[in-house]
């Protein structure tokens, strides 16, 4: 049984880098726990097997799912690790999400990865739409445009609360995984 919540957060591909970037940050603080970042280039061995003994996130930046010059994929090795992994997703323009979350879905569940989730990134969530799809949403962690009055400049932001409900769901999920 996993003593710590060290989970990894893979992307399911093309998500904008904004919304990454907020989203990941969000997560990180609601959390609790340093946040680290990996590349899919790098060997997971080598990683996987210094893993610090706290908790905290590790984001997984690039493409989890393709086999890399070391000869196996991310997402091969966090099933062989059983390391505990959050999907990452994107929206469509209109309220729809690609066929990616699915796919990752489908490729963690032939890979035995303990997918513990899926947090779409950025604006709009529509709980209903997501319930109709049969995939392990725990939320959204929304990004909004501010405009400084200082700088004139937009600023996005991710709204604090939903970081907050989004890893209590994910904690719910995580233990319920670990104890059945």
């Amino acid at each position: 049984m996993m003593t710590r919540k060290f989970v990894f957060l893979v992307g399911t591909w093309n998500l904008p880098q904004r919304e990454i970037e907020i989203g990941v940050n969000a997560l990180s603080q609601s959390w609790g726990g340093r946040l680290f970042q990996y590349r899919c280039e790098q060997n997971p061995t080598k990683i996987l097997n210094s893993l610090p003994a706290e908790n905290g996130l590790a984001h997984l930046v690039g493409d989890a799912a393709m086999t890399q010059h070391y000869g196996f994929s991310w997402l091969e090795a966090l099933g062989a690790w059983k390391q505990p992994t959050v999907l990452l997703a994107s929206p469509l323009p209109v309220e729809s999400l690609s066929g990616m979350a699915a796919a990752y879905v489908a490729l963690c569940e032939v890979q035995s990865v303990p997918l513990i989730g899926i947090v779409q990134l950025g604006n709009p969530w529509d709980a209903s739409l997501r319930r109709l799809d049969g995939l392990p949403w725990c939320g959204c962690i929304r990004v909004e445009d501010h405009k400084s009055s200082k700088s004139n400049k937009f600023a996005f932001t991710a709204s604090d609360l939903d970081a907050q409900q989004v890893v209590r769901q994910l904690n719910r999920r995580m233990n319920y995984l670990l104890h059945n």
